[in-house]
């Protein structure tokens, strides 16, 4: 046998040992890992309660999630409303305001639709619009439009948090009483993102 035969061998055997041995002590490790993230619910705690205040008229409220739809039926000179809502942080997740905006429905115009972003209005003010409703006889009124308790500040813990507001609508009772009534639908949408 020549020596390169002998070698060869030699590495075959070698290599083989390796391989037993490296077989004896491997070992397969498997991990498993359970990952849960955090859930974001934030939206109206039930239905908004609307209630007429003074003059002659009715005032109409649905919420679906971070939205409030806010109808008035024949508003007359004078008639002044309001809605209190609650809004609930019921994620694990803490949130913050981020804008408060306010959109034309049915019969409605905003005359300053903003949007009132965080920090615009100082956190004692209300937010506040100007809307124009068409009215049975004299054409369109202006009618006032604002929110207070929830502001550009607002906040919500996890779990837990809870805000309440009040929206307010006034028709001027310096109009003349043969408008006919106001009718239109204004829609209230707060905007959260997460609370670092």
């Amino acid at each position: 046998m020549n020596k390169i035969g002998l070698i060869a061998i030699v590495i075959v055997l070698s290599l083989g040992i390796i391989g037993v041995g490296y077989a004896a002590w491997s070992q397969t490790l498997t991990a498993t890992a359970t990952l849960n993230t955090g859930s974001y619910i934030i939206n109206f705690a039930s239905s908004p309660t609307p209630s007429p205040t003074t003059g002659t008229g009715t005032i109409t409220a649905s919420a679906s999630g971070l939205n409030m739809t806010v109808g008035l039926n024949t508003g007359y000179p004078g008639f002044s409303g309001t809605v209190n809502y609650t809004i609930n942080n019921t994620g694990t997740i803490p949130a913050k305001v981020t804008s408060i905006t306010l959109a034309a429905g049915t019969g409605a115009t905003i005359i300053n639709p903003g949007p009132y972003s965080a920090g615009t209005l100082g956190d004692s003010q209300a937010h506040a619009w100007n809307i124009t409703l068409p009215s049975g006889t004299v054409g369109t009124t202006d009618v006032q439009v604002w929110i207070t308790g929830i502001t550009s500040a607002t906040t919500w813990t996890a779990s837990s948090g809870t805000a309440s507001g009040v929206l307010n609508l006034a028709v001027p009772s310096t109009l003349t009483t043969d408008m006919g009534g106001l009718t239109g639908s204004v829609t209230l949408s707060i905007n959260t993102t997460q609370n670092p």
